[in-house]
């Protein structure tokens, strides 16, 4: 957000708080109802949305041209947070519960490899909606490393109900290459 918009913010006077029912299971079409709710707040004067679940905030005109997208990749902007680093060095997503998806975690990967590879996995699980289970494998090309997926046991956030994900996280686990036996690679003529 730039500096003058949380300087209104900072002068605030009220706030509006917008939940689904916690019985309800989030989906793409709660987020966007949320997200619908949150825009007609800014038109009636709201100054920025704050979405709670992910730590992520918005000035109004970002989040009325995210909305404006029918797709679900800009659900996926405004509700999913990437690459938060947990105390033993893991980067991992929050927010996926909001869409009504498990987060991802990785480990032992540099900061920028970790949020790349999250955006693009947590992204994939937005726009396509895959059956995932543990031992899937996902990459991000033909010729890019091969991640198997596994459960997360313990969230890193799992105290705070805020951000836990009653719907699970996916620890994506660098996949070895597969050995050759020398005559796959050698044949003779």
């Amino acid at each position: 957000m730039s500096d003058e918009a949380l300087a209104a913010v900072a002068q605030h006077r009220m706030v509006v708080y917008l939940a689904t029912q916690p019985d309800q299971p989030a989906s793409h079409a709660s987020a966007r109802a949320i997200a619908q709710a949150a825009a007609a707040l800014l038109d009636a004067g709201g100054l920025a949305v704050k979405v709670e679940t992910a730590g992520k905030a918005f000035e109004p005109a970002k989040w009325r041209q995210l909305l404006a997208f029918e797709e679900t990749g800009p659900l996926w902007e405004l509700f999913v947070a990437v690459a938060i680093k947990a105390a033993d060095g893991a980067s991992f997503t929050c927010g996926m519960h909001n869409l009504g998806l498990r987060d991802a975690l990785v480990r032992n990967l540099p900061v920028a490899d970790a949020i790349q590879l999250l955006r693009d996995f947590t992204y994939f699980g937005v726009t396509e909606q895959p059956e995932l289970a543990a031992g899937h494998t996902f990459s991000v090309a033909v010729d890019a490393p091969v991640y198997q997926l596994a459960e997360v046991a313990s969230q890193p956030y799992a105290d705070d109900p805020d951000f836990a994900n009653p719907y699970g996280m996916w620890e994506l686990r660098a996949k070895q290459p597969e050995k050759k036996s020398w005559n796959k690679w050698f044949s003779k003529n």
